[in-house]
C-alpha cells in the first residue's frame, strides 16, 4: 500500500522543477543569496524550536550542523541549477533552426532540421534517463543537479511548443499519470517482492528515482495537465511561499526523529489511513508555523538582504 501511494506521490520534486522552468528564473544570483539565507535561518529557528520543546538540548555545533545546508542534496541540487540557468537560458532563448546536410549516397533527404532547444532536450534525456538510470553512469536515481537541469529544460521547451502540450487531452492525460505510476508500483512488487532482485547497483532508490523514465512521465503528464489552468489564489500563494520552509524545518535532525517517531506510531495503530491522516495534519501545522516564522523573522532580514545587494550592484556598475 505504501509503495503503491509513493507511485502517485514521488512526482512533487520533479514538479518543483518543472514549474520553476514554465516560468523560468530572472536574477539567478540574488536569488541564490536569498535563497542560501532563507535555507539557513529555517533551519536555525527550526533547530531552536527544537530546543525551546524540550526535543534536544542546546548545542551550537549541533545547530550550526542543522544550519549546513551542504548536507541537504535537494539545496545543494537547487543551488547548482541557478548557477546554471543563465546558460541554460541563452540556449533556450536564442533558439534557431539547425541545418545538417547529408550525403546522397547514403540517405535519400539532402537536408535535415532540427531546433537547438530540441536537440539540447534530446541530448539530456538521454544523459539523465539512458546513461543516468538505464546505464548507471553519472545520475543513478535522480537526486542531483543532472536531473534538474533537464527537467528545468525540457519544462522550458514545452511551454515554447504549445501545440506539443495541447496535442492529448485532460483525460488522455490523467490516464497516463494513473498508468505510470501504477506501471512504477507493478515493477517494484515484481522486482523486489515476487523476484527479490534487489543489488548494490539496482536497488528500491534507483525504482524509485526522479528519472525514472515511469516517473519523468507521470510527472510531466501531471505537470501538462495543471499547466492548462489559470489559478489565482492568495492561499495557494501562501502555501507555495511557505513549502520551503515545511520542508528545512521538518529535515532539522531533532525535529526530523520527532515526527518519524510519531509517524511509526500512527503507522502501527491505524495502518496507512493514520499515516495519511497524521502526514496531511503534520503538514498544516508546518505550513502554519513556517509562514508565521518567514513572515515575521525571515523577510525583514530578505527585504535588508535585496537592499543590500542591490547597493553592491550599483556600486559595481558605477566602477
Amino acid at each position: 500500500m505504501g509503495v503503491f501511494l509513493n507511485s502517485f506521490c514521488i512526482i512533487g520534486v520533479n514538479l518543483f522543477i518543472l514549474i520553476s522552468g514554465w516560468f523560468g528564473c530572472k536574477k539567478t544570483y540574488r536569488k541564490i543569496v536569498l535563497i542560501l539565507v532563507e535555507v539557513t535561518l529555517f533551519s536555525g529557528i527550526g533547530y531552536i524550536l527544537g530546543c525551546m520543546f524540550g526535543l534536544t538540548n542546546f548545542d551550537i555545533f549541533a545547530m550550526l550542523k542543522a544550519m549546513n545546508f551542504f548536507n541537504n542534496w535537494f539545496v545543494v541540487s537547487y543551488i547548482l541549477l541557478l548557477m546554471l540557468i543563465p546558460v541554460v537560458n541563452e540556449i533556450l532563448t536564442n533558439d534557431y533552426v539547425i541545418k545538417v546536410a547529408f550525403d546522397k549516397k547514403f540517405i535519400k533527404c539532402n537536408e535535415f532540421y532540427f531546433n537547438k532547444s530540441t536537440l539540447c532536450v534530446f541530448i539530456l534525456a538521454l544523459i539523465s534517463v539512458f546513461f543516468g538510470w538505464g546505464m548507471g553512469i553519472l545520475n543513478v536515481d535522480g537526486y542531483n543537479v543532472v536531473n534538474f537541469v533537464f527537467l528545468y529544460t525540457l519544462s522550458n521547451w514545452l511551454r515554447q511548443k504549445l501545440q506539443i502540450n495541447k496535442m492529448l487531452s485532460g483525460f488522455c492525460l490523467i490516464v497516463i499519470y494513473i498508468l505510470s505510476a501504477v506501471l512504477l508500483s507493478g515493477l517494484f512488487f515484481l522486482i523486489f517482492g515476487y523476484l527479490h532482485k534487489e543489488s548494490t547497483t539496482f536497488n528500491t532508490m534507483r525504482l524509485m528515482g526522479y528519472n525514472n523514465p515511469l516517473v519523468l512521465i507521470s510527472s510531466v503528464a501531471f505537470f501538462c495537465l495543471f499547466a492548462r489552468f489559470k489559478i489565482k489564489s492568495n492561499l495557494i500563494n501562501h502555501v507555495a511561499s511557505a513549502v520551503l520552509g515545511v520542508f528545512m524545518i521538518h529535515e532539522v535532525p531533532a525535529i526530523s526523529e520527532f515526527w518519524r517517531s510519531f509517524a511509526l506510531s500512527a503507522y502501527q495503530h491505524y495502518s496507512y489511513i493514520g499515516l495519511i491522516i497524521y502526514d496531511i495534519v503534520l503538514f498544516v501545522i508546518l505550513c502554519f508555523l513556517s509562514y508565521l516564522i518567514k513572515s515575521f523573522l525571515i523577510n525583514p532580514v530578505l527585504c535588508r538582504c535585496s537592499e543590500l545587494l542591490k547597493l553592491i550592484r550599483v556600486f559595481y556598475c558605477h566602477f
